[in-house]
């Protein structure tokens, strides 16, 4: 393997950030690596480094200095770490090489180049952008003495132009990595709840939001002021660390899994087989590196019957294993196979699992962990109560109200039309009745 993908493995198999001296560590005592040299630590970090700069399709980032996690993690990332150079002061390997000399070259900072930096090797690198380097802020907060400055919207390449101008970023720092940054800035502030800071507008152009600046200035002004300002937890944020919270326990329980002695994991999947529908389980044959299992499936209203084998460890399964169970199924009167194991599953494996008949299946891997969390097999679930207040409730009831003030008005607007209705028929009345009177009164006076 090279240094990048052994440190992919190891990254994987901890499940947590780990410092360059600490990872190189494990690469070495696992026996990872294709050849190692006399500075494994520079090496690997220049690797990673490397692979952290990228653009697009990044597995690993930078959380703190010379410390390394996985992206899949979603951990934060720390931009000033990620501009450091590579520190020269690391322990050098003062035994024998572990290869012949010229097989061995010495690794020199020097000479390693820089994903997106041209042909300028590290060395010339360091001379040319040292001191600009020493006074770079995150991209966030370039953008942000922009906005402030300019006042108004700007697009990425005269954002991105406007950062060079001022020999705040790295000539070669194109605009869609600038996008990127503040997307992911303002996705960071979501998870933690507060708002966006970047408004992203259909003309392309990107404003800064002036309310959520001020937020995060008093904020801040009350962080140094000693104050406790916490973000206020919001359902967006709870459901976020509670997806954080379930891949993390998924790594847990995958890891815990593999490092199980044999009838410890035996005990653990037999649980799981019989929480997971399976009938009438019986060990049928014992392997050296596990048990076979026969048992008795509901499918519909069809009754199949099944061959697990139970691998024990966290070593990879093999295309072998797939097809000694598929040999034995007739032996053991199966339909289908099972192979359950805390290893990975090789691309041979699943080829020869899905090619012939009968099938097996391979309940292995991250598989394996999210069918043990389903089951609540070596995990506890709790439920929390979150209380929130209801704005729609309070929005409802003033419309309500508004609704109910609205049909007293309009009732008190129809009595008012009603009565003077009535008072205008009443004085048409009496003057029709005047108008009679007198008309009377004149024909008596003339008969006269």
């Amino acid at each position: 393997m090279t240094f990048y993908e052994a440190a992919l493995c190891i990254l994987q198999r901890e499940g947590k950030p780990l410092h360059v001296t600490t990872l190189t560590q494990l690469v070495i005592e696992a026996a990872l690596l294709a050849h190692i040299g006399k500075t494994p630590q520079e090496v690997m970090e220049s690797r990673l480094l490397a692979m952290a700069r990228k653009r697009d399709e990044r597995r690993v980032c930078i959380t703190a200095p010379h410390t390394f996690a996985l992206t899949e993690w979603s951990l934060p990332e720390d931009l000033a770490a990620l501009e450091l150079p590579i520190e020269e002061s690391f322990e050098k390997n003062t035994g024998p090489l572990l290869r012949g000399r010229e097989r061995d070259p010495s690794a020199s900072t020097s000479k390693v180049r820089i994903a997106g930096r041209g042909e300028r090797t590290r060395g010339q690198w360091r001379e040319e952008d040292s001191e600009r380097r020493r006074q770079k802020k995150p991209l966030a907060e370039v953008a942000i003495d922009i906005f402030n400055a300019c006042k108004a919207p700007l697009s990425a390449v005269d954002l991105a132009a406007a950062a060079r101008d001022r020999e705040l970023i790295s000539d070669d720092l194109g605009a869609e990595a600038l996008v990127h940054a503040l997307r992911e800035e303002n996705r960071r502030r979501v998870e933690a709840g507060r708002k966006p800071i970047f408004d992203f507008l259909p003309s392309g152009e990107i404003a800064l939001r002036q309310e959520a600046l001020d937020e995060a200035n008093r904020t801040s002004g009350a962080q140094g002021r000693g104050d406790k300002a916490e973000a206020p937890l919001t359902l967006a944020r709870l459901l976020a660390l509670a997806v954080d919270q379930k891949k993390s326990a998924l790594r847990q329980l995958r890891r815990r899994l593999g490092e199980l002695d044999g009838q410890a994991f035996d005990k653990a999947m037999t649980a799981l087989l019989e929480r997971s529908g399976y009938l009438d389980l019986k060990v049928a044959r014992r392997n050296r590196d596990g048990l076979v299992f026969v048992a008795r499936r509901r499918e519909g209203l069809l009754d199949l019957r099944c061959a697990i084998r139970v691998i024990r460890g966290s070593g990879e399964v093999g295309r072998a294993e797939v097809e000694d169970l598929r040999r034995g199924l007739s032996q053991l009167g199966s339909q289908l196979g099972v192979i359950v194991s805390a290893g990975e599953v090789t691309r041979e494996a699943k080829q020869e699992a899905q090619s012939n008949q009968p099938l097996v299946f391979l309940l292995c891997a991250d598989a394996l962990a999210e069918l043990c969390l389903d089951k609540e097999i070596g995990v506890t679930r709790t439920q929390i109560e979150f209380c929130e207040m209801d704005e729609d409730f309070f929005r409802r009831c003033g419309d309500q109200a508004r609704d109910d003030r609205d049909r007293r008005r309009a009732g008190r607007e129809r009595d008012d039309h009603q009565r003077d209705r009535r008072h205008h028929d009443r004085q048409r009345g009496n003057r029709a009745a005047e108008a009679k009177e007198q008309s009377q009164g004149s024909g008596a006076g003339s008969e006269r």
